[in-house]
Parts: structure tokens; sequence; C-alpha cells
């Protein structure tokens, strides 16, 4: 169930299951979310008696982010090198202020 899954550390950031639900004898593969890249084979849990056992967490690795990242005339950020789940600001260049009253985004 979903509390022998966060028992066995499988809601860390970054982590994605199939295992709520799984009966007595039943496995269920844990892998690395979208946004990560999992180094090595993803490990195998198995149900026994209402608790998850297995062989660890899967190695993931974050993804740079390489889409959306803010560019443009008068735009500075710090979003070069950001990966997935980090955050970055873009705000206005010298010279240039934020039109309508908005602001820095993150």
């Amino acid at each position: 169930d979903a509390t022998a899954a966060s028992d066995a550390g499988l809601s860390a950031k970054g982590i994605k299951h199939d295992c709520t639900g799984k009966a007595d004898g039943e496995n269920c593969i844990v892998e690395c979310s979208t946004g990560y890249t999992i180094i090595g084979d993803p490990p195998v849990y198995s149900c026994s008696g209402g608790t998850l056992i297995g062989t660890g967490l899967p190695n993931c690795t974050a993804n740079p982010c390489t889409f959306n990242v803010p560019d443009g005339l008068g735009v500075t950020s710090d979003c070069n090198g950001v990966r997935t789940d980090g955050l970055c600001t873009a705000r206005c260049d010298s010279g240039y202020r934020y039109a309508n009253s908005s602001m820095a985004s993150t």
C-alpha cells in the first residue's frame, strides 16, 4: 500500500513506482521519474506480509533543463546548468524594466 511504499523510501524525489496496491507475493518496479535518468537497472520489489522488500532505490540523476530557458532582449537569468526540480531566476537587464506590474520570475 501507499504506507509500505513510503516506508520503503519510494516517495523520494525523482522516484516513481507501481508498488501501491500490490497483493502479497506480487512484484513491482521502481524507476526514475520523468526528468531523471536511471543509471543501472531498476530494482524489483516484492510485497510480503504488507511490507515491500527490495534491493534499494535506483540511482537517478536529474536531467539538464534545455527547453523554455528564459532569453530575449533585456532578459538575464541564472538558468544555464539548472536541472530537473532546480530553480533559476529571470530578471530584466540593466536599462530595462518590468512591464505592467510584473516582476522577476523563478
